[in-house]
């Protein structure tokens, strides 16, 4: 009986040194593998910022071959100048649009990061090179939007202004007009044209009834009390 009970134990001992090894394997099978997942995807990150700048450097190529091919004299049609003709033909062609699309909205983005850390002189340039290289963006309202706000705050109020105009001559019913008609009621008031700035908001309350920025137009007019 005493025999039984050692072989006994011994089994069991024997099982439970097997499953201590299988769930030894499968840990370290299992950590291996989560390492080489994040191995995996730190490499697909890498190749992703190395095509990057791949299409990056594609576009300052093309746009420096512009810029060239614009400084050359008017080349005549001979056999010598075929050189020349053929830098400045790439004046007659376009960028890759996926290329192109890429890169507008990595100039935007930056724009957008040098406008909330307050750089506004880069995010100036930036924007109005946006603005210069895509003028049927669907993005053009809120980069004319960013300008103004910063000209408002730097208290350049006849660019403000300017700015304003746009926006209500291309973008009437935009609801970023609204918001620039808004700022042009800061703009009065802040020059003391309170009849003005109160009729502005009138006019925001009527003409923009949907849209959140209406809500201020009211408070402020009943701030002004006219």
């Amino acid at each position: 009986m005493k025999n039984n009970n050692i072989f006994h134990i011994c089994t069991v001992l024997i099982a439970l040194v097997l499953v201590l090894c299988v769930n030894s394997l499968f840990v370290n099978h299992y950590s291996k593998a989560k390492i080489l997942e994040k191995q995996v995807s730190a490499l697909a990150l890498e190749n992703s910022r190395f095509e990057l700048e791949m299409e990056l450097q594609e576009i300052e190529m093309v746009e420096f071959r512009q810029e060239v091919a614009k400084a050359l004299p008017k080349m005549k049609n001979t056999v010598s100048d075929y050189g020349g003709r053929q830098l400045a033909s790439v004046l007659g062609g376009s960028l890759n649009p996926q290329l192109d699309e890429g890169f507008s909205k990595i100039l935007l983005k930056n724009a957008k990061a040098d406008f909330a850390g307050k750089k506004y002189s880069q995010a100036k340039v930036k924007l109005k090179k946006y603005i210069e290289k895509y003028p049927h963006s669907t993005f053009l309202p809120e980069s004319y939007l960013m300008l103004l706000e910063m000209e408002f705050k730097e208290k350049d109020y006849e660019k403000a202004i300017e700015y304003i105009n746009h926006l209500v001559s291309a973008y009437p019913s935009n609801e970023i007009t609204a918001h620039s008609l808004f700022i042009l009621g800061e703009i009065m008031q802040r020059q003391e044209r309170l009849e003005d700035a109160s009729d502005l908001y009138r006019t925001i309350i009527d003409a923009f009834p949907v849209y959140q920025i209406t809500k201020r137009a009211k408070k402020e007019l009943k701030a002004l009390g006219l």
